[in-house]
């Protein structure tokens, strides 16, 4: 059989443990294996019937095209709004605003899905196993194509709850952490968790997740970037893909090198920098202390959580005009937006202007200075709004209503209102004002419990060295037999 793996590497934890079961299970398994060029060194050590295709090559579609594959009119009409997901997922590779118009993000999309899915039909791919979710310019075509071709597919990914990385399993992305809930339950230390759910339930400040992290010296990374690009060769292919310019096709344009991308990315975080300027600018100063009010927590955009697991409300106006729809009387909206807006290693500048928060201005809407601690809001508050940030979780443990706009993994816990359409928001937020939202603490202790029941943990998470993960997991005292039971359960 050929398997397409995609990313495995960025995880060593995955790798090793993934890698290991696929190619004990089956040696006639031929693989196909998608990775950044600097990670080829790890699956020639590893694998034998394989052939590595860098990303760089992928993106460009830089392999043999026959140009055999052909699609109908019945495929873009069920795929309609995954195309519309990918027109925004381009918005990532492009320079500015200007470089990938309508009609080449339009191009690119419909060859990509020719050349793509040559490739899945001549190499006879009949699985496709993703790390993270497919939410990339090459991932996500890749994943639309597997579901309209039937192909076998499967995402390994992660939850964040209470401090811990949780490794999960999919197969698609509109029932997300669904396999879960099917799965027997795995051993934990109840009382560890108890503790830990307390402790967020006596918190008087917000606990931030460990991945919020704010990096502002423009110095200290174009530094960095400069040493990253001297030990990978000035003048080799960079691992950043950039629409560089309006006139040229994307598959025709040269893949920068590492130098150039050093000094695009000090022009990006410039922009970054402006943008932070232009929201701040509207926030309110001092606290706001004149009424009852909604909490809303976007997302960082663009990310996996947003494009394409927000679904529609990927785009925050919706939800922000919705919510004004239904507003009750004499309550306001309070906007705080996600401290990795402004992180110089994201792209919120790709998909916020620095007119973008101008034109959200309404006498009902009130900008929160990010940098604020988001407790005090979160218990003042009538209830939350979110799409599939964590704070949803974290405002549920304090007692709040939550309003989730899509689908969160956390979707189906007690005191959360999921939000698809206009009726449940009308719904939810009359029981909110009528005071008939009741919260049950020992249901949604039960919720998490069973959560961490049946995923398991993510050792290591943060560490994307492959040697330095193997030097750390010889000095800590890890029992692997459980997780390797767990993923040997998904990848039989």
């Amino acid at each position: 059989m050929s398997i397409l793996t995609y990313n495995l590497s960025l995880k060593p934890f995955i790798f090793e443990i993934a890698s290991t079961k696929l190619l004990q299970k089956n040696t006639n398994n031929k693989f196909f294996v998608i990775d950044y060029p600097d990670k080829e060194k790890y699956y020639e050590k590893y694998y034998k019937n394989y052939k590595f295709i860098s990303h760089n090559k992928f993106i460009k579609s830089n392999f043999k095209k026959k140009n055999n594959f052909h699609l109908g009119v019945d495929f873009f009409r069920e795929n309609i709004f995954a195309e519309k997901i990918y027109m925004n997922i381009l918005s990532r590779y492009q320079i500015n605003q200007s470089t990938f118009n309508f009609y080449d993000r339009n191009l690119y999309f419909k060859n990509t899905l020719k050349y793509y899915g040559d490739f899945l039909l001549n190499n006879k791919i009949k699985w496709i196993i993703f790390y993270d979710y497919p939410h990339h310019i090459d991932s996500y075509p890749l994943y639309i194509l597997a579901k309209y071709l039937k192909i076998k597919i499967t995402i390994i990914s992660y939850l964040y709850l209470l401090g811990h990385y949780r490794v999960v399993i999919d197969r698609n992305l509109k029932n997300r952490f669904m396999l879960y809930n099917h799965e027997s339950r795995n051993k934990i230390n109840k009382n560890e968790i108890l503790i830990k759910i307390n402790t967020y339930l006596k918190s008087k400040k917000h606990i931030k997740p460990k991945y919020i992290l704010t990096d502002d010296s423009l110095t200290y990374l174009f530094l960095k970037d400069l040493y990253r690009s001297f030990r990978r060769g000035f003048f080799k292919q960079s691992n950043f893909y950039f629409k560089l310019s309006q006139n040229s096709d994307y598959f025709e344009e040269k893949i920068p090198f590492e130098l150039k991308t050093v000094f695009i990315n000090l022009i990006q975080r410039l922009k970054i920098k402006k943008l932070k300027k232009e929201y701040l600018k509207h926030c309110l100063k001092g606290n706001f202390h004149n009424g009852k009010f909604i909490l809303f927590l976007p997302s960082v955009q663009p990310e996996a959580s947003t494009l394409p697991l927000g679904g529609f409300f990927y785009d925050f106006s919706i939800i922000l005009n919705m919510l004004l729809k239904y507003l009750p009387k004499n309550w306001y909206i309070l906007y705080k937006e996600h401290p990795l807006s402004f992180n110089l290693k994201k792209e919120s500048h790709l998909f916020k202007k620095s007119n973008f928060y101008k034109n959200l201005i309404n006498e009902r809407l009130i900008f929160l200075d990010y940098r604020h601690d988001t407790y005090d809001y979160i218990t003042k508050s009538q209830c939350i709004a979110t799409a599939t940030g964590s704070a949803g979780l974290e405002a549920s443990l304090k007692g709040k209503p939550v309003l989730n706009f899509g689908k969160a993994w956390w979707s189906n816990f007690s005191s959360i209102y999921t939000i698809q359409n206009d009726n449940d928001l009308k719904s939810a937020l009359e029981k909110i004002k009528n005071n008939q939202f009741k919260p049950s603490v020992s249901k949604l202790t039960k919720e998490i419990i069973s959560t961490f029941e049946k995923t398991i943990e993510f050792h290591l998470y943060n560490e994307e060295s492959y040697e330095r993960y193997i030097e750390k997991k010889s000095e800590i005292d890890i029992d692997f037999i459980e997780v390797k039971n767990y993923l040997n359960k998904f990848l039989n």
